[in-house]
């Protein structure tokens, strides 16, 4: 977590130049917890295409409480779990042991990125952010 306090910016105010009333404004601490991003810089919540080095097409929607839901090209779909935390991405599919991590690389032009599985340096996806 970090904490950001409001304390600089009235320092800032206070130092602008601008007439100040003598009392000065108790500090206020606000702390907010830094959102985790996608390889794109934008959020992880949302809805991404990923399609594999054979062709495979997977629709991918993650919500807000670590769940994400799987679709392929046919309709059928899985649900599981995610994280993201020391530079990887983690899913762990209902029925699944374990999860599968990959690690994400080459941002390109049009938004997307690469998508390696860090046990499997064969298993690699192309993902991009699906618009809403």
């Amino acid at each position: 977590m970090r904490a950001i306090t409001l304390g600089l910016a009235l320092c800032l105010a206070a130092c602008s130049g601008s007439e100040q009333a003598e009392t000065e404004a108790p500090e206020e601490t606000v702390t907010a917890e830094a959102a985790a991003t996608a390889f794109d810089g934008g959020s992880t919540i949302g809805t991404f295409e990923a399609v594999s080095t054979d062709g495979t097409k997977l629709t991918q929607t993650t919500s807000e409480d670590g769940t994400i839901v799987s679709v392929n090209e046919d309709g059928a779909s899985v649900a599981g779990t995610y994280t993201m935390g020391d530079g990887k991405f983690c899913i762990t599919n209902e029925g699944e042991d374990g999860p599968a991590c990959f690690t994400y690389s080459d941002l390109k032009d049009d938004g997307s990125w690469t998508a390696t599985n860090v046990d499997d340096s064969t298993d690699v996806w192309t993902v991009s952010r699906m618009t809403e």
